[in-house]
């Protein structure tokens, strides 16, 4: 079981600007104001390309990350050897806690499904808030609970339901982010069809199928990343059967 190396960067970021920060997040703001300076000056700031890793299956956990911009998809393989996604981590949530606490290795292998930066910090530093702040330790257990019912939600997703299904139920809750409006409902797909086959899961090749058969029977409108929804109703149909 190998240690997952950080490869971080030589300088903290804005201290004044992450203890605004922490004093706004839903986990940490219950610690002390003196706590998230002493924070603040403690964590790093990693930056990690689309397509890179985290860490990998059977990696040793030595530190937490909170995701501050992007999208990060905790993957395990099927039987054929094909990543699917068990979990995603977006904007605010935090990766890492259990297994750093329990000081297991990663089950699973952690990738940025777009471009990515994450607060890092240490094992010593959060074992260390964990035992001191009752609070926060709460935080902790609350934000695992959740994790562990949308996993259980993913999972019971791509048993159940069909893969046109997922596919019709990825671009409803994309298209739900943009502003309403007289036109129909558009945004960019910064995934590639790999992406997308991690999230759904399946397969490249049944992703690339389901969009063909959704612009052909036109309840979507592709132009190039730009995805524009025709047939809400249609396709709200598709994700519910």
């Amino acid at each position: 079981m190998k240690e997952l190396e950080l490869h971080v960067s030589p300088r903290p970021p804005d201290a004044s600007a992450l203890i605004t920060y922490f004093e706004q997040h839903h986990m940490f703001r219950v610690l002390p104001s003196d706590e998230l300076a002493r924070l603040a000056g403690e964590v790093m700031e990693r930056r990690y390309r689309k397509g890179q890793h985290l860490c990998y299956a059977g990696d040793h956990a030595n530190a937490v990350f909170i995701v501050r911009s992007g999208l990060l998809a905790l993957t395990e393989a099927d039987e054929r050897g094909n990543p699917y996604a068990v979990h995603t981590f977006g904007p605010g949530d935090v990766f890492g806690t259990m297994v750093t606490l329990l000081d297991v290795a990663y089950t699973g292998a952690a990738i940025a499904m777009s471009d990515t930066i994450a607060i890092v910090i240490r094992k010593p530093t959060f074992e260390r808030l964990f035992r001191l702040y009752p609070d926060l330790a709460l935080e902790i257990i609350r934000e695992q609970y959740q994790i562990v019912c949308r996993a259980e939600h993913t999972i019971g997703r791509l048993a159940m339901s069909r893969v046109a299904a997922r596919v019709a139920a990825f671009l409803l809750a994309s298209a739900g982010s943009t502003p309403a409006g007289p036109e129909p409902a558009s945004f960019e797909l910064g995934l590639s069809h790999q992406d997308m086959a991690v999230l759904v899961g399946t397969t490249r090749r049944t992703v690339t199928r389901v969009f063909t058969r959704l612009s052909r029977d036109q309840m979507i409108a592709m132009k190039g990343r730009k995805v524009s929804i025709l047939q809400t109703e249609a396709l709200g149909h598709i994700a519910e059967s």
